[in-house]
């Protein structure tokens, strides 16, 4: 399996994370952020859905919000959304080459 059941550390993390997204979506630096992959946090409980769609609500109009995260996107954030866009694996080195998840790069 490429993805463990979530510990602690996962959910400190993907507090800290949300507080960090919060942060610089709020303050008016970036016209683009990238939340990566939160749609597969949000799937495995690491991030609550309602702490996304207040960030999605709540940003500041100039924001461009790419959020990524999977085939399983919640419904909310899919309603919520200007653009849904589905990407599909054609092939992976996962199973071309056996290599598995690495730190740093796919986790």
């Amino acid at each position: 399996d490429l993805i463990a059941t979530p510990g602690k550390i996962d959910f400190e993390e993907g507090r800290k994370g949300m507080e960090f997204a919060e942060k610089i979506i709020m303050n008016d630096e970036y016209d683009i952020v990238i939340l990566d992959e939160i749609g597969v946090a949000v799937e495995y409980g690491i991030v609550k859905i309602d702490d996304v769609l207040k960030l999605i609500d709540n940003k500041p109009e100039k924001v461009e919000l790419i959020i990524t995260g999977g085939p399983k996107m919640h419904p909310k954030i899919k309603e919520r959304a200007d653009l849904l866009t589905e990407m599909r694996m054609i092939k992976h080195y996962y199973s071309s080459k056996g290599i598995k998840a690495r730190i740093g790069i796919e986790h």
